[in-house]
């Protein structure tokens, strides 16, 4: 993707977009056209068939859990669209969602809960955007002796495992 080509991006979060974040994309991508999908996603392989192939999406950015963002970089390139992560500094927490710093054009106040049910604010800045190349997540089951005899044979039937 060059600086002037005009690109179609996902914004596939339930936040809503900062105007830095839309700045920063009009730097990046000359007026992108960009495309809210403010809604949970529950499969990802959905949202790709369904949305960013039939409109012909360049960029996804994505804010999703990290095994959805990991799936949907599996698919990026093998698709053709690229997946991009807003980069936020976490500058403090508030016990209100008042600062004096905020600054509503690249901010967020993020409502959290501590181990003891506390709610506090993180006051975050958007900084810039990065783009997802790789998320890797190297995983074992942890099962007993017995239960991975079961499993490997579960796997064997449905010819994942031989």
């Amino acid at each position: 993707m060059t600086a002037s080509e005009k690109v179609k991006v996902l914004w596939l979060s339930r936040h809503q977009i900062l105007t830095a974040e839309i700045k920063a994309l009009e730097k990046l991508l000359d007026k992108p056209e960009i495309i809210m999908y403010p809604y949970q996603v529950y499969n990802i392989d959905y949202i790709v068939e369904n949305v960013i192939k039939p409109r012909n999406i360049r960029v996804v950015i994505s804010l999703l859990p990290l095994t959805i963002t990991s799936r949907l970089v599996q698919l990026a390139s093998e698709k053709g669209f690229e997946v991009w992560q807003p980069q936020m500094l976490h500058l403090h927490n508030h016990d209100t969602p008042n600062c004096k710093d905020f600054d509503p054009d690249r901010d967020i106040m993020l409502k959290t809960r501590d181990h003891d049910n506390k709610v506090f604010y993180r006051h975050s800045r958007f900084m810039y955007f990065q783009r997802i190349k790789e998320i890797k997540i190297d995983a074992e089951p942890i099962l007993p002796p017995s239960e991975k005899r079961d499993m490997k044979k579960e796997l064997e039937k449905t010819g994942v495992v031989k």
